[in-house]
C-alpha cells in the first residue's frame, strides 16, 4: 500500500512521531482534521472521475477497459519473469532433481501419515555423542 509514495511502515512511523509531537489530545483532534479532509478529498476526486466517465462515453469506457488490461498482461509479466521468482522456480528444480531431499521428503510424508514425529525426534541423540555437553574432565597430570 503506497499513499503518495509513502509506504505503510512509513504512515505508522510518522503517526507515532506525531503521537509524540503532538500528544494524546491534539493528535485526536489532528487526526479528526486529516479525516475531513480526506473525506472532501475523497469526494472530489469520485466527483472529478464521474465527469470523465461522462465525457468520454461508451468509447472511453472501452478504452480504460483496454489500459486495465494492458496493466493486468504487465504485472503477469513482471511477476513470471521477476528475479526472485525465476531464482525460487530455479531452487525448486534442483529440489525436484536431487534424490537426497525427494527421499527425505517422502521420509517425512510417510513419518506424517502414519502418525509418528520426525525422524530426529524418534532417536535423541545420546550424550556421550556431543563432547562438547560433557562436563571438564580434570586432568591430574
Amino acid at each position: 500500500m503506497d499513499i503518495l509514495g509513502v509506504g505503510a511502515g512509513e504512515m505508522i512511523v510518522i503517526a507515532l512521531v506525531i503521537m509524540v509531537v503532538a500528544g494524546p489530545r491534539r493528535s485526536a483532534e489532528w487526526a479528526r482534521e486529516a479525516g475531513k479532509y480526506l473525506r472532501q478529498f475523497q469526494l472530489a476526486w469520485q466527483k472529478m472521475w464521474n465527469e470523465v466517465k461522462v465525457d468520454l462515453g461508451p468509447e472511453g469506457e472501452e478504452l480504460m477497459k483496454a489500459a486495465q488490461e494492458i496493466r493486468k498482461t504487465t504485472s503477469d509479466i513482471q511477476r513470471v519473469t521477476s528475479p526472485r521468482n525465476l531464482v525460487g522456480q530455479t531452487m525448486s528444480m534442483g529440489d525436484v532433481l536431487d534424490p537426497a531431499k525427494i527421499a527425505a521428503k517422502a521420509k517425512m510424508e510417510t513419518n506424517k501419515t502414519n502418525g509418528t514425529e520426525a525422524a530426529a525426534s524418534e532417536n535423541p541423540p545420546s550424550e556421550d555423542r556431543y563432547d562438547a555437553w560433557k562436563p571438564a574432565q580434570d586432568d591430574p597430570n
